[in-house]
């Protein structure tokens, strides 16, 4: 252990401080805050005290061969403010008062803008900002411009002109970086580095560390953990969360009072806990199932076949299936500039298909839009004669060959075949005003969707 360096972070990760790290995309700005926050939650500097993190970021861990989303001992992950706050009390009331907790906020200018930007989230994150110390907390904002955030959130507190919030800012800067490196003949390369600053102090050089936890998914070992380096991290107020009458029921409250009292504004405004007001929580084996088929999904969407996608995820391509129809997915055909693609889709109670914010969204026309309740073509799955249509469409699918769906005797594949050309069905209805149940597509649209999903059209 490096002594200098435990007294350095020390001073640095003290309940109060607010740092900043800013750079360029895929410098390293996660990496650094994954790796020197690893090494706090597992005690390598014993000066700083018992760290736990709080983290936005996504995390995942190999179990049995299985990815499943889910943060390492020690590491907990939210993406609300409300949620925050019960999370403060259980980890001072298990580790003591003494404990740090380390808040790591990546996409920072996401949620607390720019000079202009009075969003509810920056204005809200200004106040926090002023209390943290009671909380025993120490805040990491992650962000590509130091300049796309406010002055509250990038200044010194000691600025001479516009004071901050800021205690300590790390930078990364390849070009200081490879002068420091040449001045002092280090066998590093100029990536390994980050500029380090404090307040109340000199800058200096931190060589950040590779350790387990900043590997990648593709060299993820059994029993390991890493970050997830693509997902586009989020934070806000949370909704239902009053987050100006919370702040004043706990001001003017005693450091010592303020955990009953954050349990007590919970228990009176939030009585089902933060999260479950509209359903219960899930038993853990559940949720890894969840994460598990978001995490399937995402590969097949990108193109990976269920065979592979199967066998990553540890389950056979029949129980994969089920999963994925189980939690709520229908599989849709979309056109895209590479033709008719077929792709699974997350489906409301109203079977409308909700597109996610990927890249699969397509171009041209009848395209799924980014974000939002799509129009994707598909087959309704209610039966013809509920709705008094007459056709001759089936809504059972054709299974796989070789395979046997166990949750494909209702539900299946709209993209399936069909037991005659649907030219047929749709000749009988040229001109009928009627339309399928949600009134969104007529005959001949349904018809033309039809055909695509058989493969009849470019």
């Amino acid at each position: 252990m490096d002594e200098s360096l435990d007294m350095y972070f020390a001073s640095v990760f003290r309940p109060g401080s607010v740092l900043l790290t800013s750079g360029f995309k895929g410098g390293g700005k996660s990496h650094t805050a994954v790796a020197i926050g690893e090494r706090l939650v597992k005690g390598c500097y014993p000066s700083v005290g018992k760290v736990v993190m709080v983290t936005n970021m996504i995390f995942f861990h190999k179990v049995n061969g299985q990815i499943v989303e889910e943060p390492p001992p020690g590491v907990y992950h939210i993406t609300t403010m409300m949620e925050l706050f019960p999370l403060i009390v259980d980890i001072i009331e298990e580790h003591g008062r003494d404990v740090v907790i380390l808040m790591v906020l990546d996409e920072a200018q996401n949620f607390v803008g720019g000079d202009s930007n009075q969003t509810n989230a920056s204005v809200m994150m200004k106040e926090f900002l002023g209390t943290i110390r009671k909380f025993r907390l120490v805040v990491w904002f992650l962000t590509p411009s130091a300049k796309g955030i406010g002055p509250a959130f990038r200044n010194f507190l000691n600025d001479p002109k516009y004071p901050g919030n800021l205690t300590c800012k790390l930078k990364k800067d390849l070009a200081a970086n490879q002068r420091y490196i040449e001045a002092n003949r280090l066998p590093y390369k100029p990536r390994e580095l980050m500029l380090i600053k404090a307040y109340d102090s000199e800058p200096r050089f931190l060589r950040v560390p590779v350790t387990e936890w900043t590997g990648t998914l593709d060299t993820l070992v059994e029993g390991g953990y890493c970050y997830d380096h693509e997902a586009s991290a989020t934070f806000y107020v949370g909704d239902g969360f009053d987050w100006e009458k919370f702040n004043r029921t706990i001001g003017g409250v005693s450091s010592v009072n303020v955990l009953n009292t954050i349990r007590s504004y919970y228990a009176a405004n939030h009585p089902d806990g933060v999260g479950s007001g509209t359903a219960p929580v899930p038993k853990p084996e559940m949720v890894r199932r969840l994460t598990q088929v978001e995490i399937a999904v995402n590969m097949l969407n990108k193109g990976m076949s269920e065979r592979d996608v199967a066998e990553k995820v540890g389950l056979t391509r029949n129980a994969l299936r089920y999963r994925i129809e189980s939690a709520g997915y229908v599989r849709v055909c979309q056109q895209t500039s590479k033709g008719v693609e077929k792709c699974w889709l997350l489906s409301d109670n109203d079977n409308r298909c909700i597109q996610p914010q990927t890249d699969v969204a397509s171009v041209g026309g009848g395209c799924l839009k980014k974000g939002g309740f799509s129009s994707p073509i598909y087959i309704s799955r209610e039966t013809p004669e509920n709705h008094g249509i007459h056709g001759s469409l089936r809504t059972k699918p054709v299974p796989s060959k070789g395979t046997s769906d166990p949750s494909s005797s209702g539900d299946g594949d709209p993209c399936r075949d069909t037991s005659h050309h649907p030219s047929s069905d749709a000749n009988e209805h040229v001109g009928d005003s009627r339309r399928i149940p949600d009134g969104r597509y007529s005959v001949d649209e349904l018809a033309e969707a039809v055909h695509w999903c058989i493969g009849g059209g470019t």
